[in-house]
């Protein structure tokens, strides 16, 4: 399973929800710790997910041997 931080509600003023994706290294933290309630907040869904092998999200495969396809 993946990682999934997910915050606030789509309105109608902003029907797309956000999806924010870390870089190497991180995970969906990086985003709640300074994104996420800031866009909630005015009236967004905003959701952060963690690759595989990455912060909450488990993997069978060593972090090296993965890829974007694995997610």
């Amino acid at each position: 399973m993946l990682e999934i931080i997910d915050k606030g509600l789509t309105t109608p003023a902003h029907e797309t929800p956000l999806l924010f994706v870390h870089g190497g290294h991180h995970a969906a933290w990086c985003w709640n710790e300074h994104f996420l309630d800031y866009f909630a907040n005015r009236g967004f869904r905003a959701a952060a997910l963690s690759l595989r092998a990455h912060g909450g999200s488990a993997s069978d495969k060593p972090l090296r041997k993965l890829s974007v396809a694995d997610t």
